[in-house]
């Protein structure tokens, strides 16, 4: 009897993030005590999100844990965009620098243990247009800080305006 290696490919990961995704939203559609945030996560949240909007890339660091990684999901699968909180402050802060960035907008769905679900409506600068992008994040948290974030692009866009896919088809 011949016994096949195991083999890793990158759909591995996106198939175990896909499986996390389907649990965490089953888990709002079953109960609604999911839809709300435990107040001992909202005060680091919100002045994260503060600090954020008044370009203050330092600030959110504080927020953040020193092994601090940033996950972008798109259709063609995971791929990390960032390691490690200095990186990540000083990611934001040429992001903030360039002038791309116009405004976020935050819509927490719940929480499920440490992990935060929200939909991100972020306005950046196209060619010199506005263009609003919309993402679902995870956010992780460990030791109240955020450990991991999970930035979901809806098939058919994705991070710096590629385009992935086709047009969304829904499904029969």
């Amino acid at each position: 009897m011949k016994i096949r290696p195991v083999r890793f490919s990158r759909f591995t990961v996106a198939a175990a993030l896909a499986v996390v995704l389907a649990t965490v939203l089953t888990a709002f559609a079953a109960t609604a005590s999911y839809r709300e945030v435990p107040a001992g996560f909202l005060p680091v949240i919100e002045a994260a999100e503060r600090a954020f909007d008044e370009k203050k890339g330092a600030e959110v660091g504080a927020y953040l844990a020193e092994d601090y990684s940033w996950w972008q999901v798109t259709p063609e699968g995971p791929r990390e965009a960032v390691r490690g909180r200095a990186a990540t402050v000083a990611l934001i802060e040429r992001f903030f620098g360039s002038g791309a960035w116009v405004s976020s907008r935050f819509e927490r769905l719940g929480m499920v243990g440490n992990i935060l679900v929200q939909v991100e409506e972020d306005v950046v600068l196209e060619a010199g247009k506005p263009v609003t992008k919309v993402t679902l994040n995870l956010y992780e948290f460990r030791d109240g800080r955020r450990w991991r974030e999970w930035k979901f692009f809806p098939q058919g866009s994705g991070p710096g305006g590629d385009t992935q896919a086709a047009a969304v088809t829904p499904p029969r």
